[in-house]
């Protein structure tokens, strides 16, 4: 196989739905967080994306995006030769995603 049929192979594969659906749920704790921790209503719950957050909203955009995007790429690309597997820890990554996001916001902004 040259390098030119594996690209068209590559640029052919659908991407799963649990990437997407991953990728919707990261932008929509992105956006929320930006407004809501703008506003003074609530404060990042990730230490590590604090301190971007602390920095500038364009540093922790830049942050958020890439944290969320290279672990969701990577499972792709897994996916091409481990499809299981790759469907396995998106699907965990949602479930794991969705608790986390939920318990960590009412715990940190004390909501509870």
């Amino acid at each position: 196989m040259g390098f030119h049929k594996g690209l068209k192979d590559w640029s052919q594969r659908p991407v799963r739905w649990e990437s997407i659906a991953l990728v919707a749920l990261c932008m929509l704790d992105l956006i929320s967080t930006v407004i809501l921790v703008g506003n003074g209503l609530a404060k990042e719950a990730n230490p590590i994306l604090a301190a971007y957050m602390n920095q500038s909203i364009a540093a922790f955009i830049a942050a958020k995006t890439f944290f969320s995007m290279a672990p969701i790429v990577g499972l792709e690309i897994v996916g091409w030769v481990k499809p299981f597997l790759a469907k396995f820890a998106l699907r965990f990554g949602l479930i794991a995603y969705i608790g986390t996001y939920i318990i960590g916001s009412l715990h940190i902004n004390h909501w509870f």
